[in-house]
């Protein structure tokens, strides 16, 4: 379909396009949580809804690194971030549950020994307490180049 052909289709709707032609977004890859405008559009069209498997959550999904988390030099690209909802993503940072497999065929595996509700809510709590002092810390001592 060609650019006219769609434009007049959709009238003054906002879009946003891959080209899946441009380049290969698996090889756009970050050292920092930051994630590239290409690689945001990618998850927004790849997980509509919470990639948890019968999640029907659609809003306020977050990213989370996948395979190799952040902490443990996990790169920020496409192969290693998902989105999920708020309640899967404290689940699988806090709880010890894995997201397995591949976009489409995502498995949702269980710890061994999960962890109660209450031990999630105050590691999440911790969490975001933690991260508000290093951003404190950081505004009140910037690093020098």
């Amino acid at each position: 379909m060609s650019v006219e052909a769609a434009t007049e289709l959709l009238s003054e709707a906002t879009l946003r396009f891959i080209i899946r032609d441009g380049f290969d977004i698996k090889t756009v890859t970050k050292l920092t949580r930051d994630v590239a405008a290409c690689i945001e559009a990618a998850l927004i069209v790849r997980d509509r809804t919470c990639a948890v498997p019968g999640c029907p959550k659609r809003l306020g999904l977050e990213r989370d690194h996948r395979c190799v988390d952040f902490g443990d030099d996990g790169p920020t690209e496409l192969d290693n971030l998902v989105r999920l909802c708020p309640e899967h993503h404290n689940l699988k940072t806090h709880g010890g549950w894995r997201l397995e497999g591949k976009p489409g065929a995502w498995k949702w595996v269980a710890p061994a020994h999960p962890k109660s509700a209450n031990y999630i809510a105050r590691a999440r709590k911790l969490a975001a307490a933690k991260g508000r002092a290093n951003v404190a810390r950081q505004r009140n001592h910037p690093q020098r180049d």
